[in-house]
This record gives structure tokens, C-alpha cells and sequence, in this order.
């Protein structure tokens, strides 16, 4: 049971979207009623990340957003990944303050600049001054596996973006999946072209 799992729980509010309808709950004061009031949701254990993301933000769990695509043959890969960080006052990751760090998917290797939400580029976290050159996201090849894994149990879903991070335990743990408005948009500015080899252009062709 989600309530044995950890100190805190997190509730999710159906629809929930950019980092709005999340709440951080201590479970000795869960209130069921209290929740059912606020609507439908899901509750989820808290994850303690990774400390390499600690010392890029400790006060919100990061999420890696790993991008894979179906193909016509049925063939997924990763097409493109990036690392989204809170700020100091953040509880968690909100579309809102976010801060977007294109990550290399070969290697692991975080990019020279991070993004602020008008897409400024900054070579450090604005909080912690955690500079993003040279460093490395552990265990990236087991997200990426992962991924590609939970997509066959969905195929039907050509593109899906997939927002994990890495535990303390090095474990890849799955927040959710993505698959409309998985934020496209940041990897083909930052790694694109990630999709002109799939004919997608030419769909509305099909449709028209």
C-alpha cells in the first residue's frame, strides 16, 4: 500500500498537467475524505532521487523526459532526452519555473547550457550554481531501456514522452507517461531534427 511506502505521498488530480494539481501529503495526516473532496486522482509514494540531482535542486525530485517513437515496422527507439529541474522554491517541477538541460543520449552527458522558461540559455543552475558542462546523468541506459520496454505495451501510441528519474537506490523509477503534449518542441530546438526520417509529414495528406 502507497501509504506504507514512505513518510510522504503525493496525490495527482486526474488531468493534471505542467506540474499543476500535485499534492505533497504527510501520511499520518491523510485525510481519505479530504481527498476524494479535491476529485478523482492517484496517490503515489514520494521518490528520493538520485544525488547527483540533489546537488542540482534538493527541495523537488527532477524528471528525465526520455522521448521514443514507434515505427511502421514496429521498431521503438529514443529520439531524443532532456533533464527538467525545479527552482529553489519549488516543491516540484512546474512548467511554470522549470529549468530544461538537453541530455546526450549515447553518453549521459548533460549539454554546455540549460534553458529558462522565455529560453534563456544558462551554463548553471540560477539557485544552486550546479554547472551542467561535463556532468553526467547516472544510469541513463536503464531509463532508456526501460522506455522502450513500456512502449511495446503501448504501440499503438506512436510517440511517447516518459518523465522517470533514478532513486537513491540507482533504481529507475516511472512518474508517468506523455502521449500528447509531450513538449516535442524543446528537443527538436535543442537536438532535432529527432523525427524526419518517420514520414509524419506527410499524414495529413492521408487524412485531407
Amino acid at each position: 500500500m502507497v501509504l506504507e511506502a514512505s513518510e510522504k505521498i503525493v496525490y495527482k488530480l486526474d488531468n493534471s498537467l505542467q506540474g499543476k494539481g500535485v499534492y505533497f501529503i504527510d501520511k499520518h495526516k491523510c485525510d481519505i475524505d479530504k481527498l476524494k473532496k479535491m476529485g478523482n486522482g492517484v496517490l503515489q509514494r514520494y521518490i528520493k532521487q538520485h544525488a547527483f540531482f540533489d546537488s542540482i535542486t534538493p527541495n523537488s525530485v527532477a524528471t528525465l523526459r526520455v522521448t521514443t517513437v514507434i515505427n511502421d515496422q514496429g521498431i521503438i527507439s529514443v529520439r531524443a532526452c532532456y533533464l527538467r529541474v525545479g527552482r529553489s522554491t519549488d516543491t516540484h517541477v512546474k512548467s511554470s519555473s522549470h529549468i530544461r538541460i538537453p541530455v546526450d543520449t549515447a553518453t549521459g552527458l548533460l549539454d554546455t547550457f540549460g534553458y529558462t522558461t522565455v529560453w534563456l540559455q544558462i551554463p548553471v543552475h540560477p539557485d544552486t550554481n550546479f554547472i551542467f558542462k561535463n556532468q553526467q546523468v547516472p544510469n541513463l541506459k536503464e531509463c532508456i531501456a526501460t522506455a522502450k520496454i513500456l512502449h511495446k505495451r503501448v504501440p499503438f501510441v506512436r510517440a511517447i514522452g516518459w518523465d522517470m528519474i533514478v532513486d537513491t537506490d540507482n533504481k529507475v523509477q516511472v512518474m508517468e507517461w506523455n502521449g500528447n503534449h509531450n513538449d516535442i518542441k524543446f528537443s527538436e530546438a535543442t537536438q532535432g531534427p529527432c523525427f524526419s526520417d518517420l514520414g509524419w509529414e506527410n499524414l495529413w495528406r492521408k487524412t485531407n
